[in-house]
């Protein structure tokens, strides 16, 4: 056998005849943020009330349901809420000071025990 002799060889896709195609330009995209608006003085007072106050509440209603627990267990021992204490913690503070008693505080608070030199 003989050798064939050699083909010509063809491009497989071949360039169809016409104008030359054009560049491919790619896209492209910008992403644009929008604006945040501007803060001011009177923002950040607001901002700072507006925390102030909610601390606020939120200790006040806090502040009434310990209250409202204390009283209902007070009340659930059968203690009566008179203000009457034991003689121990009672402070009458609001007694009336008679003359006898004034003289004893005088006579408690004076330097030297209570005695006048003389």
């Amino acid at each position: 056998m003989a050798p064939q002799p050699a083909q010509p060889v063809q491009p497989a896709d071949p360039v169809p005849p016409g104008p030359p195609a054009e560049p491919v330009t790619p896209f492209v995209y910008e992403v644009v943020e929008p604006t945040t608006p501007s803060t001011t003085a009177i923002d950040y007072l607001l901002g700072a009330f507006a925390v102030v106050g909610t601390v606020a509440a939120v200790a006040i209603v806090l502040g009434l349901i310990f209250a409202g627990t204390l009283i209902a267990v007070r009340r659930a021992r059968g203690t009566a809420l008179t203000g009457a204490g034991s003689a121990s913690t009672r402070l009458d503070l609001g007694a009336r000071l008679g003359p006898a008693s004034a003289e004893a505080d005088a006579s408690d608070s004076a330097p030297g025990g209570g005695t006048e030199p003389g």
